[in-house]
């Protein structure tokens, strides 16, 4: 706690006696000199450097017809309030809706695009596609699969977001407004049933080329990498870098988004026209696709043995 002292001579004796750690006195020129019966620290030195100038401070405004007590009201009037510019649209709690929304879509896109293939595989190694076919068409058949599948993983996925979010807003965990969290679940469900309808196709046509539940996994796994680094690349990047531009360009490419844009969604900050033009890119591949996979269902359905090369099934040979 700094103290005045009577003069310099009963100043140094305080220190000498080790009544004062520091004795500061001004010099005629302006100047100080700090006594003291140790070396100064960093502390010690930075708050005698303060003090020198409070105190020169003091003199320049006293000597203009100001007061020590004006200082210390300008000094306490001076304090600076922080305000953030950035909106709470990458705060953590979000951030984590996010992943966990990437996640849902990631799992449900990959389990139940498995069991697409897995059915069809199990069809046609048993005949009992052969017996179908005869009331119906190819095309007609792959698509009630699909569809079949679809409506149950679209169940179960509304189910789990569902009690999820409602588990979270009951203990708290969820404070974002309702209008935002159920705009988060409807893109959700909207992106499930894109990214499904897109991926199941595919995974369908790649079930139709082997007779063997054994050999799905060989058939799959390049469908199942695309998947897997859209996740990767949303849960590595956005969570440090929300506004990515590689991670942007890769949420509205057709592939990707029903893995990237719902999470970049739940994290906020998307212009509306970046989901729109990723929903309309997708809704553009899903016919292609559809023409594409009922192709290679329909030669290579009915083709037991041996994997069908997707050349072949493509060309009907």
């Amino acid at each position: 706690e700094p103290e005045e002292v009577g003069d310099e001579a009963a100043g140094r004796r305080m220190v000498e006696d080790g009544d004062l750690d520091v004795l500061l006195v001004r010099g005629r020129d302006g100047g100080f000199t700090a006594y003291s019966d140790d070396e100064l620290g960093t502390k010690v030195e930075n708050a005698v450097n303060v003090a020198a100038v409070r105190l020169a401070l003091d003199a320049v405004v006293s000597d203009l017809g100001g007061t020590p007590q004006q200082i210390d009201e300008a000094l306490a009037g001076a304090r600076v309030e922080t305000v953030s510019l950035q909106t709470d649209e990458y705060d953590p709690e979000r951030l984590a809706i996010g992943a966990i929304a990437g996640l849902l879509i990631y799992l449900a896109l990959l389990m139940y695009g498995q069991v697409v293939a897995q059915g069809v595989v199990e069809e046609k190694s048993s005949r009992i596609v052969e017996l179908l076919l005869a009331t119906i068409k190819p095309w007609q058949l792959m698509a009630g699969k699909v569809l079949g599948i679809g409506l149950l993983g679209i169940g179960q996925l509304a189910l789990l977001g569902g009690i999820g979010f409602a588990a979270g807003t009951i203990t708290g965990a969820i404070t974002i407004s309702a209008s935002a969290l159920g705009s988060i679940f409807v893109w959700l469900v909207i992106w499930f049933l894109l990214g499904y309808a897109m991926y199941a196709l595919v995974f369908a046509a790649c079930g139709a080329l082997v007779s063997r539940q054994e050999d799905i996994g060989a058939v799959v796994t390049p469908i199942t990498m695309v998947v897997v680094i859209g996740y990767v690349v949303g849960i590595s990047v956005l969570p440090s870098d929300p506004a990515n531009g590689f991670a942007r360009i890769l949420s509205m490419t057709p592939v990707f988004a029903p893995t990237l844009m719902p999470m970049r969604l739940s994290i906020g900050g998307v212009p509306l026209w970046e989901p729109l033009l990723a929903v309309l890119g997708t809704l553009v591949v899903i016919p292609a696709l559809v023409w594409l996979s009922g192709r290679i269902y329909r030669n290579a359905v009915l083709r037991t043995g041996m994997r069908v090369k997707l050349g072949d099934a493509l060309r009907g040979d």
